[in-house]
């Protein structure tokens, strides 16, 4: 069943070498075309900034990427943050040349955008573009911003946020996961949760809103997938969304346009999924409050009712750009996910009915192959959520066929196997994108192949085997090591973990902090300057000596 092993691909002798006429595949959710000469722009001989022709189109690509998702930066004010940066001298070097605050600010935005916008063709064409050049960008961006320390107000949250991207692109949730913590606190200090209008210009109000619901975005879709509490709760929130006209047209005296800009359409779609997303976890998988009088039957259908009309709601018309056509498209995924989640087995309804069961299994079905055909089109970006929804779909398609007849009668064994094996060769594919969930992939094989043997051996009361949650990478042995008992198998289909016991939740609460995230009357507000960038994501900084280099 397990594919060959793909060949990582080595790092190339120049940039040039690798990113040599690269485009984002035809069909792909970019559409930009780079020009042919933006790999020798591109100098790594030092840390030096590229020509500013390659500059701006590293820039289109990250807003391009940003705008759909998470539209945290401002354009115009980022470009002027690009232009103080290419007024000094493109060698890089923060202990001379570049060693005010202002300059060293300046130098994180840039460099931390271009890291990302190169991780975002990465990930669309590893073949052609390793990670080992956003990584030197990111580092000395945050270098940059450590030397300069973290700017106070909103520009701040803004700050650790996209660094916080940069994470949610490359091989680990768990710093994503941090920064985002950190950047949430911050902005609760900062009140951006609140809908406060009061002296604020249109601009400033309008980056107010649209940094708190990128830091809400990023908390919930990183806390569902990884099995943490939400750093904030959805009835602490008055913030509205921010606007949805183009960048351009917002300005600190008036908002120019009412004209809807598209991209801005679908990122508010966005913010709007991931309310749900956040009712769904605390619907399911938290434990309700004892005094709570909740008919979850009737709760479920009205969900059904408002995920469908979300995806119903999307941007349509003639208008829509191709780019924006490959993002809407992307959308149906998430459609089938959100429903996915209210059926499969959770905490708070750990047997669904046979109806339920049948109606879980025929989502898990289309989102194999929806999965199946973006991998194949080169439009999947975010590969942690990926494997995450493809393993968690395989895995709960596994035992409703074993544990309903239902499921036994619209699907048969081969069909099952069928999808059982599109799952390990996607799972195979995205692992060589981020691999850091290599132990996922290797307890879903382990998984496929005793539950496949125990159903045609028709053993399957006696198979030993666990569907355990995989947050990161724990050997394929050590899944294979853990025991089987009816309640992994009632509560263990993919990404959320069981109801925690208590000493569970006192171990994950040592590790949260609470605190962080909420301000007692003894406790005084974190200070931005006390952040060390470096101990936040886990890495040594680069000595100041060659902060330059």
């Amino acid at each position: 069943m397990r594919p060959a092993t793909f060949v990582q691909p080595t790092r190339p002798e120049s940039v040039s070498q690798e990113l040599s006429d690269t485009q984002f595949p035809s069909g792909g959710l970019g559409e930009i075309q780079f020009p042919p000469n933006i790999a020798g722009d591109l100098d790594t001989s030092a840390v030096t900034l590229p020509t500013e022709d390659a500059a701006q189109s590293l820039v289109k690509a990250y807003f391009q990427f940003a705008s759909v998702a998470m539209p945290l930066l401002h354009e115009p004010s980022f470009r002027h943050q690009l232009d103080l940066a290419y007024h000094m001298p493109r060698l890089i070097n923060l202990t001379e040349t570049h060693s005010d605050a202002n300059s060293r600010i300046a130098i994180f935005f840039v460099l931390e955008v271009f890291a990302v916008a190169l991780l975002r063709m990465q990930k669309q064409d590893p073949s052609r573009v390793s990670t080992w050049l956003a990584d030197r960008y990111h580092r000395t961006a945050l270098s940059a911003l450590n030397l300069a320390s973290l700017p106070n107000g909103v520009q701040g949250v803004q700050a650790l946020l996209l660094v916080a991207q940069y994470s949610y692109l490359h091989p680990n949730p768990w710093d994503a996961w941090r920064v985002v913590g950190a950047a949430l606190r911050l902005a609760v200090e900062l009140g951006l949760h609140q809908d406060v209008t009061n002296g604020l210009d249109p601009l400033a109000l309008d980056i107010r809103r649209r940094t708190f619901w990128v830091a809400y975005s990023m908390d919930r879709n990183l806390s569902a997938a990884m099995s943490m509490p939400y750093g904030l709760s959805d009835g602490s929130i008055s913030a509205k969304f921010p606007s949805d006209v183009a960048d351009e047209f917002i300005t600190a005296d008036e908002i120019q346009s009412t004209t809807v800009s598209v991209p801005k359409q679908i990122a508010l779609q966005m913010f709007r999924y991931r309310e749900i997303q956040s009712e769904l976890r605390f619907m399911l998988w938290e434990r309700p409050p004892p005094y709570a009088q909740i008919n979850l039957s009737e709760w479920q259908n009205h969900m059904r009712q408002r995920i469908d009309d979300w995806y119903s709601s999307m941007p349509l018309g003639s208008h829509l750009g191709s780019f924006e056509k490959g993002v809407l498209s992307n959308f149906e995924v998430t459609h089938n996910t959100a429903l996915f989640n209210l059926y499969r087995p959770s905490p708070n309804n750990p047997t669904p009915s046979e109806q339920q069961a049948v109606t879980m299994a025929e989502i898990a079905t289309n989102m194999i192959h929806l999965y199946q055909r973006l991998f194949r089109q080169k439009r999947l970006s975010i590969y942690w959520q990926s494997i995450e929804n493809v393993f968690s779909a395989g895995t709960a398609l596994m035992l409703a066929y074993i544990r309903s007849p239902g499921v036994q009668q619209a699907l048969t064994l081969t069909s099952l196997e069928s999808l059982v094996h599109t799952c390990s060769s996607l799972l195979w594919g995205m692992v060589e994108r981020f691999p850091s969930f290599q132990g996922k992939r290797d307890a879903f094989d382990i998984t496929a192949s005793k539950v496949l043997e125990a159903v045609k051996t028709d053993s399957v009361g006696n198979v030993g085997l666990a569907i355990p949650n995989i947050a990161m990478n724990p050997t394929a042995e050590e899944h294979a090591g853990r025991g089987f008992s009816a309640q992994n198998v009632a509560l263990g289909i993919g990404s959320p973990s069981n109801i925690p016991s208590e000493a569970e939740q006192l171990s994950w609460f040592d590790f949260l902090a609470p605190d962080d995230f909420a301000l007692h009357s003894d406790q005084e507000p974190l200070l931005f300057q006390d952040l060390d960038i470096w101990a936040l994501i886990g890495n040594d900084p680069i000595p100041e000596k060659d902060a330059g280099s």
